[in-house]
This record gives structure tokens, C-alpha cells and sequence, in this order.
């Protein structure tokens, strides 16, 4: 499924970040709010106000789509190496 770039960008930051190692988790986290952030800016700038939690419950279904095919994706390499 084609998306916006952006919108890859926020979904990898936040597989990345729930798929970590506790160690790294924080960074990531940081990186993923980040990159809303930058979202939330640029509407603000265009006069949409919005929060990040709106934005990430918006996102919700998108994510569960990205992940589910992420970790099928996963899977199925797992399985050719074995």
C-alpha cells in the first residue's frame, strides 16, 4: 500500500521504538515524537491546531496495517532462513 512519506516515517519510528531493547527505547521514542512534532508544526502553520495524541489515535489503524504487515514480513524471513 502506497502511502505519504511521511507518514512511512512515523510509522517506522514507532515499530522501531515498541520493537526495541529497553536500552534504546528512549531514543527512539524521542525520535518518533519528534517526527510528529514536526507534523504538528507544519499544520499548526497552516492553521490546524492539533495534539499529538489526536494525531497518533488518527494514526491507529494505519499502524495496526504497517505493523501486521512489518511482522509478516518478518516472519516470512525468519522462515527462508531456516
Amino acid at each position: 500500500m502506497a502511502r505519504n512519506p511521511e507518514l512511512e516515517a512515523i510509522l517506522e519510528a514507532r515499530y522501531n521504538w515498541e520493537g526495541a531493547a529497553p536500552s534504546q527505547k528512549s531514543k527512539l521514542r524521542d525520535i518518533y515524537y519528534e517526527l510528529l512534532d514536526q507534523l504538528l508544526a507544519r499544520h499548526a502553520r497552516q492553521g490546524r491546531k492539533l495534539a499529538r495524541n489526536d494525531v497518533i489515535e488518527v494514526m491507529g489503524d494505519e499502524y495496526k496495517d504497517f505493523r501486521l504487515a512489518r511482522d509478516r514480513a518478518l516472519a516470512a524471513k525468519v522462515r527462508r532462513l531456516r
